[in-house]
Formats: C-alpha cells, sequence, structure tokens
C-alpha cells in the first residue's frame, strides 16, 4: 500500500495513520489483557510487548477503565477506529 492510499483511506475515515497504529495497539493491548494464555503477564508486559507508550492514560480514555481494572472485568464499547479523536 502506497502511503498516499494509506492517507487517503485514513481520511476518509475521519482519523489519521497515527491514530490508526494507536487504535490498533489498544486494541491488540485489550485482547492480551483478556486472554487467559497471557494472565501471568504484568500490564507493563502487555503494552511494551505491543510497542505502546502511555498506555494507562490512553487505555482509559479509549475504554473507560484502567488497564488492570480492565483484565478483571467488562470493558465499556471501544468507539470505531475513525472516532478516537486524541
Amino acid at each position: 500500500m502506497s502511503p498516499r492510499l494509506l492517507y487517503r483511506i485514513c481520511r476518509d475515515a475521519g482519523t489519521t495513520p497515527m491514530r490508526l497504529v494507536k487504535q490498533v495497539r489498544l486494541q491488540a493491548c485489550r485482547a492480551s489483557l483478556h486472554d487467559p494464555a497471557a494472565e501471568a503477564m504484568t500490564v507493563r508486559d502487555v503494552h511494551t510487548s505491543h510497542g505502546y507508550d502511555r498506555f494507562s492514560r490512553d487505555f482509559r480514555r479509549h475504554f473507560g477503565v484502567l488497564p488492570a481494572a480492565g483484565r478483571d472485568g467488562p470493558l465499556q464499547h471501544a468507539p470505531p477506529v475513525h472516532a478516537d479523536h486524541s
């Protein structure tokens, strides 16, 4: 995929490539936090394994709970990729 096409797709979806990367990383972290196979991993292990920085703040903004709380219970519905404007 060319950079030009990526930017056009993101623009049409109302996002940017960086927001898209952030969204994908948050979703991957969320999946890992709920994965029984990753139960022994700390929250820090989870977010560093997905190359994430400033994780707790962004996770809370996106899902409405801190990562540790998200591991223990249901998370709020996440907005679609194009709705993340942080």
